[in-house]
């Protein structure tokens, strides 16, 4: 701690020398006609204070952390969903083309089925004529026989 003290005590020295150089009168002829005992109980309630702050300071620092991890988070959960919405948009314009892609062939099916259909009932008019001409083939061997 003693060493950690040394460190402090050092790397204030530009500010020690900067200080020095600012002389405030007022103020030094006030502290000078304070006691010790006063000084240093005012030393510590601004110590106290400046703790205070600190640790105030500090907690705010840690919920703004818990805060930037919680957005941290759900920006990931959000690039994650939004993937995911990109995955099933490509997905959906896929079955969408086969959707096309059936009612194309649903059409050219309907088309080549109405054509069969056509030929079936050219094919059953043929078949009429064709009974009908065996049984009058037929009617006419038996009256010749």
């Amino acid at each position: 701690m003693l060493s950690s003290i040394n460190d402090d005590v050092q790397a204030s020295g530009p500010l020690e020398s900067a200080a020095r150089k600012v002389r405030f009168s007022k103020v030094e002829l006030g502290l000078s006609n304070l006691s010790g005992d006063v000084l240093f109980r005012s030393l510590v309630a601004h110590q106290v204070k400046s703790i205070i702050l600190t640790q105030a300071c500090a907690r705010e620092l840690q919920n703004s952390s818990g805060d930037l991890l919680l957005a941290s988070s759900l920006e990931a959960s959000l690039s994650a969903k939004d993937d995911s919405l990109k995955v099933s948009s490509a997905a959906a314009s896929d079955l969408l083309a086969e959707v096309e892609v059936f009612r194309s062939h649903k059409s050219s099916v309907v088309s080549d089925l109405s054509i069969l259909e056509e030929k079936i009932r050219e094919k059953k008019a043929s078949l009429e004529k064709e009974k009908l001409f065996n049984e009058h083939l037929s009617f006419r061997l038996s009256k010749a026989s």
